[in-house]
């Protein structure tokens, strides 16, 4: 008897179950890695590198999982497995390495761009490029708009997706 090994692409309700199980592990282990730097280096020094850590431990959460080829434990719980299009293989190290720098490194990335042009948009004494962001009604505009993208807002769709959700979730058609 043959099995038919079509894909089943998941549902939605088992895609955000399975993306609310990983945040609670990573959760833990962010919370596990935070008791660790606070004991080892004081609160202080904590609070200077908890976004890297945080950038760290959600990496760490995938390295151990997607990286090595198993399902995440979310992935676990409602029994989906990542495949490479309409192939039923798992995807390379290669392209799994490359969703997990782009799922936990991109949101960091972003915001220290978007903290460092905020700091370069509110100094009148810096000179930006090209000059016509040297107006000031541009930089009163600018310095209104950044900090919303900064807190994971489009101000253009009102939308508060991040841009890392939308390479993430594309990924699932």
């Amino acid at each position: 008897m043959q099995t038919n090994k079509a894909r089943i692409p998941p549902q939605t309700a088992a895609l955000l179950r399975c993306v609310q199980k990983d945040d609670e592990y990573q959760r833990l282990l962010l919370n596990e890695n935070n008791d660790i730097f606070q004991r080892l280096f004081g609160i202080r020094k904590w609070l200077k590198f908890r976004k890297e850590i945080e950038c760290l431990s959600k990496f760490t959460y995938f390295a151990i999982t997607t990286l090595t080829g198993v399902q995440t434990l979310g992935e676990e719980y409602v029994d989906i497995v990542q495949v490479h299009g309409d192939k039923l293989i798992v995807p390379s190290f290669n392209r799994r390495l490359m969703m997990i720098l782009l799922q936990t490194t991109t949101p960091y990335i972003i915001e220290k761009t978007i903290a460092h042009l905020i700091k370069l948009v509110e100094d009148p004494n810096v000179r930006m490029v090209p000059e016509i962001l040297n107006d000031t009604e541009i930089r009163l505009n600018l310095i209104e708009i950044l900090p919303k993208f900064k807190k994971g807002e489009c101000p253009l769709c009102r939308e508060s997706v991040q841009p890392f959700q939308l390479v993430f979730l594309q990924n699932y058609d």
